[in-house]
């Protein structure tokens, strides 16, 4: 009488492996996906909300202005006191983000429909814990444009998009 071979899989346990393996894929490949070839504008979403409450809460520990500086042409954001010397304003900067090749600032929008659409713009936060209200437009691939709302009194940023 032959042996019988124990060392193989039997097809029921195969196809187990292979749906679990499926169902893992099924949850990987989306989150890979938006590792690979997002637009890049969740890691502004989440750089504007971090550097936003903590420019207001050092406004009020330090009770000294602090600005963050939009510059439209170079497409960098960073920040700093107002009564920074220029070496550290360029280490500042050098310090802070810049956005990808397929997104680009458009404009920045203050209270009473001033615009900056070209240069640096200033959003200040000041020693009583509010800030100048701004709305920063960014542009990304596929003409989606995105808008960034900083309200003077609120610690967090407002997030809206649009196509077109």
């Amino acid at each position: 009488m032959p042996a019988k071979n124990d060392h193989a899989f039997t097809l029921i346990e195969l196809i187990v492996v292979i749906s679990l393996l499926g169902v893992m894929l099924f949850f990987a490949v989306p989150r890979i996906h938006e590792s690979f070839f997002s637009s890049g504008t969740r890691k502004l979403s989440a750089w504007l909300q971090l550097q936003v409450k903590d420019l207001k809460n050092q406004a009020v520990e330090n009770q000294t202005q602090f600005i963050l500086f939009v510059d439209v042409d170079e497409n960098r954001l960073w920040a700093g006191r107002h009564d920074m010397a220029e070496p550290a304003l360029e280490a500042a900067k050098s310090k802070g983000l810049s956005l990808s090749g397929t997104n680009r600032f458009s404009e920045v929008v203050f209270a009473g429909d001033h615009r900056i659409s070209a240069g640096t713009a200033h959003i200040r936060f000041y020693p009583r814990g509010y800030s100048d209200q701004a709305v920063i437009y960014v542009q990304t691939r596929g003409n989606k444009r995105i808008s960034y709302e900083i309200n003077p009194f609120l610690p967090d940023i407002k997030t809206g998009g649009s196509h077109g």
